[in-house]
Order: C-alpha cells, then structure tokens, then sequence
C-alpha cells in the first residue's frame, strides 16, 4: 500500500456488470476511506452510466452491499473503514418487484450464495 493508499478490488454482477461491460475493477482510495467513500468515488467515475443508480449519499433502496463476502448494512457504511485488499460486491435489487406485505426480502446470505461468495 504505497503512499497511504488502498486497493479495493469490486465486483459487478447484473445492471452494473451490463452497464459497465465488466465483471470486476480495482480502485485506489486513501487511507482511511469508508465504504461510502468508496460509493462516492464509484459514483464521480460511472455518473453518466450508474448516475440514476444513486441517491443522497449512497445507493437507492434495494441495493445491496456486501464486503469480503459479508452482508454490510446500510446504516454503517459511513462508518466501516476499508482495509488494503478488501472487496466490494454491489447487488441491485433481484428482479420480481417487492415482497408483499408480510414476505422477506430473499437473505443477503442466500443471494451471495448463489453468485459464489
């Protein structure tokens, strides 16, 4: 990690992976950068691909996060800090509309499962 700065490795399935014509990219951060600093910086480089894909400072709704595998909910990603090598996995919302009222959401888990994390 040279001159204080992190590598993030990310990996795009879905939309992202259809709109950005890629499965995977490495960013560069500074040290101390939070996953929604990492939002920000993915947002600044894609805003004319992934711009209608966010929202205040973050995702919209439905999208989930997970890092090195782990679900990651939204209300601590201003407050989780990035290590050298970690990697970020972005999920758009599944296909099929919401659940009606009273059903889940399918489990992070299971959906991180099924793309092999």
């Amino acid at each position: 990690m040279a001159g204080g700065r992190l590598k993030i490795q990310t990996k795009y399935y879905a939309v992202l992976r259809e709109r950005l014509g890629k499965t995977s990219e490495e960013f560069e951060l500074p040290q101390g950068s939070t996953v929604t600093d990492f939002l920000e910086k993915l947002r600044q480089v894609y805003a004319g691909v992934l711009g209608d894909l966010f929202e205040g400072g973050g995702l919209k709704t439905g999208f989930a996060l997970a890092l090195n595998g782990e679900s990651l909910d939204k209300s601590l990603w201003a407050s989780t800090r990035l290590k050298d090598g970690d990697v970020v996995v972005i999920l758009p919302p599944i296909a099929g509309g919401l659940p009606e009222a009273g059903q889940p959401h399918a489990p992070l888990a299971l959906i991180l499962a099924c793309v092999g994390l």
